[in-house]
This record gives structure tokens, C-alpha cells and sequence, in this order.
């Protein structure tokens, strides 16, 4: 059995919510209970500052806790997952005018972030005075506690109700699975178990994925790929692109330089944080089925329809196939079978002077799962360690054809392509 400490209230709702889609089970605590024991798990409904508390001293195997929460505890744990919950960010507030003055010589700081304030500071190597504040931090800055608030904001509402506005970001939060280090090997098979059960309203390891791709040397492969799919675009004069999964943005790059309208979504925000770094505006970390708009094209590339479980394949179709004009163009790619068998199976190590890299991938039942292992030095020189996994499947042609003929496509041409 796995012991789960959800925090109180609406992440807690939500969370059981993927339980219930995932097990076809009700999941619901019981008028005051405190537990709740169903289909192999037992949840615990704890505050949500407490999760940590309860996964890292053992009475709890798993949690689910926003990353400020998790970040301001400096527990030593495993991050498995963004479970893309709760939506927020600890951010600056101030005096409504006013703009932090990062030149003089102390700032004070009213916040109950104490150490992810701090941590903000010394990284800017600016002296800092924090004022430990357990509620009605907004009140700080308006009778001269403080210069400014350090807080968590959703809509920033609160804050413009008090006579103050929100000022630079800190970091970005949302819930995420986490979990005991010891229950993490000792129970390691339901831990991925759960995660796949959960895998068609997770992220499936992309946001831990977008942290390292850049030093997997895909570079070649990618220009060559994007080569081909806009062959077809300036071929078949398309305009008003929907681009799926659109990574850390690349494709989309190429459609602005080249003046044609395009979208691009993608279900981790942490590839979507890369993209806006970049200056690439036109995207948004939101689910295909969401969309209101209607494209004239629409892509997946770089294997996207290969992180799709066969249960869900079909839906993902119907999906584009709504969000696409009459007479309007889905092209992608897939990964072959001498592709997973023999490139993307096997191990890599990567060591870097701030971070350590290791993937284990193995391809069987016609499933590509890969290990993702990452350790990145903090400003003390400690390491952090974050492990999760992807799970791609193989599919064939007829498989695909067939699918995208039920839902209303026809399939006009399939073409043989090798990126190296």
C-alpha cells in the first residue's frame, strides 16, 4: 500500500480527481476524517506546509505539495512530478508607485518565504533584513514594517485590494508529486505504476525532460526535421499554424522569422518558461481539447504522437481534428521500430561541472521507457536530485492510418525520413 499526504482543500480535490479518472474508483474523504484508505492507497489530509513533514520522516511514501512550499522546507527529496495543480507564483509586492530600490544598501523583506527570500538575495549579493510574518503580510509595507512583501499570488487580487501591486517574480509554483527517498527504491515499481496509471493527465517526466534537453545534442537532428516540415509549409503556401507539443520553441521561431501565423501549446510549463525566455509569445502551456480556435495546419513533431498511451491515441486525434478548418493539414512524425530498438535504447551518462545526468532507457512490449536522473548543484554546493520517466510507444502504419481515418482524416501521403 502507498501512503499519500495531500494538502487540504482544493489541491487535495483536484488530485483525487486524477485518482478517480485513473482507477474508475470514487475517491472522497469522509465528513472530518483524516484518512482514507481505497484501491491500495491510503491518503492523509494534511496542511500543506506539513506534507513535506510527513514524506520526508517516513509516514507518508508520497505527497503532493506546491514547489514553494517545497522549496522554502529544503527537504531532501525526490521530485517525481508536476502534477500542473494550482497555478501560482512568489512574487514581490509593493506599495502601489512604488518600485524596489535594489541600490540601497539593506531592503526589508515581510514575508513568510523566509528562505526562498533569503536565497534571492544572496544570489543578487544584496543585504537583506526578513521580518518573519505568519498573516495579513500585505499590512507590512503600508505601516512601514517593511519596504516591500515577498508572497504567494494567483490573480493578485488580494494585494490590489490592500494598496499594493505585485512587483518581479521570484519563481513560478504548482503542485507536484513528491516523494520519500527510501520509499522511493523500496517501492519503486508502484510508484511508476502509479504514475502510468495517471499518465493521461500527467506530464509523463517532459518538465524534468525540458531541463536537460539541451545537452542531449539534438540539435542536427531537430534542423533537419524542421526542414522538412517547413518544405511543406512554403509548398503547400499554409498560413495559421497550430504547432503541438512545441517544445522550447524552435519550430515556432522558424514560423515567426519567416512571417507566417502560428500557435504553438505544450503540456509542460516548464518548455513553455523556456519559450517565453526566448521571446516567443505566441504560446501557452494549455491541453489540445481546450482550444477554441481554428487552425489551417497543425503539427507534432519531433515523435509528440510517440508520448501518446494507445488508449488516449484516438481521442488525441479527434481533438486535432476539431481544432482544424475544412480542408486544413495535420502532418507529423513518428519514431520507427529500428528507431526505439536500436537509438534510443541504452544508457547515457552526462557530467557537466554543475549537474549530473543520467538516462536509462529500455524498449520492450513495444514501449520505450526511459529513467531520467538529475543532479544540479545549489549555490552551497550541495546537490538536488529529481527522477522521473517517460514512457513512449511504437506505432506502425496501419495502426495509425486506421485511426485517422475513423476519426475523419485521409491519409494522403507517408514518407520514409532518417535525421542523422
Amino acid at each position: 500500500m502507498l501512503t499519500i499526504a495531500l494538502p487540504k482543500g482544493r489541491i487535495a480535490k483536484e488530485t483525487l480527481e486524477k485518482f478517480e479518472k485513473a482507477f474508475d474508483e470514487k475517491f472522497v474523504f469522509e465528513d472530518r476524517k483524516l484518512i482514507l484508505e481505497k484501491a491500495g492507497f491510503r491518503f492523509l489530509n494534511v496542511r500543506n506546509q506539513d506534507v513535506p513533514t510527513y514524506v520526508m520522516h517516513g509516514a507518508a511514501d508520497l505527497g503532493v505539495v506546491g514547489l514553494d512550499v517545497l522549496e522554502e522546507k529544503e527537504y531532501d527529496l525526490i521530485k517525481l512530478l508536476d502534477l500542473e495543480l494550482g497555478r501560482c507564483k512568489v512574487a514581490f509586492g509593493l506599495v502601489r508607485g512604488e518600485e524596489l530600490d535594489f541600490s540601497k544598501s539593506k531592503i526589508t523583506v515581510a514575508t513568510k518565504h523566509e528562505n526562498i527570500a533569503k536565497r534571492y538575495f544572496e544570489e543578487k549579493a544584496m543585504a537583506v533584513d526578513i521580518i518573519k510574518l505568519y498573516g495579513s503580510i500585505e499590512l507590512a509595507p503600508l505601516v512601514n514594517l517593511a519596504d516591500c512583501i515577498v508572497d504567494i499570488v494567483e490573480t493578485g487580487a488580494t494585494m490590489k485590494q490592500n494598496g499594493l501591486e505585485v512587483g518581479p517574480t521570484i519563481m513560478e509554483s504548482s503542485a507536484h508529486l513528491i516523494a520519500n527517498k527510501n520509499s522511493y527504491y523500496a517501492k519503486k515499481d508502484k510508484i511508476f505504476e502509479l504514475k502510468e496509471k495517471n499518465r493521461s493527465s500527467s506530464l509523463m517526466g517532459l518538465n524534468l525532460y525540458s531541463k536537460i534537453e539541451p545537452y542531449l545534442e539534438f540539435d542536427e537532428a531537430i534542423v533537419k526535421l524542421h526542414k522538412e516540415f517547413l518544405s511543406f509549409v512554403f509548398e503547400n503556401d499554409v498560413d495559421n499554424i497550430l504547432d503541438i507539443g512545441c517544445g522550447q520553441g524552435y519550430f515556432l521561431e522558424n514560423l515567426n522569422i519567416n512571417g507566417k501565423k502560428s500557435f504553438g501549446i505544450d503540456l509542460s510549463s516548464e518548455q513553455i518558461l523556456a519559450c517565453k525566455q526566448k521571446g516567443i509569445e505566441n504560446c501557452d502551456c494549455i491541453d489540445l481539447s481546450k482550444l477554441k480556435e481554428k487552425y489551417d495546419c497543425a503539427t507534432a513533431i519531433f515523435d509528440v504522437i510517440n508520448y501518446i498511451c494507445p488508449n488516449d491515441l484516438e481521442n488525441f486525434f479527434k481533438n486535432v481534428y476539431n481544432v482544424l478548418n475544412k480542408n486544413a493539414y495535420f502532418i507529423f512524425d513518428v519514431n520507427s521500430l529500428f528507431g526505439f530498438e536500436d537509438v534510443a535504447q541504452g544508457s547515457i551518462n552526462i557530467d557537466l561541472e554543475d549537474k549530473f545526468i543520467a538516462i536509462d532507457a529500455l524498449f520492450e512490449d513495444e514501449k520505450l521507457i526511459t529513467d531520467i536522473t538529475l543532479f544540479s548543484q545549489n549555490k552551497n554546493k550541495s546537490f538536488t536530485k529529481e527522477s522521473d520517466s517517460i514512457t513512449q510507444y511504437y506505432y506502425d502504419e496501419e495502426t495509425l492510418t486506421k485511426l485517422l481515418e475513423i476519426v475523419g482524416f485521409k491519409v494522403e501521403n507517408i514518407k520514409k525520413y532518417f535525421a542523422t
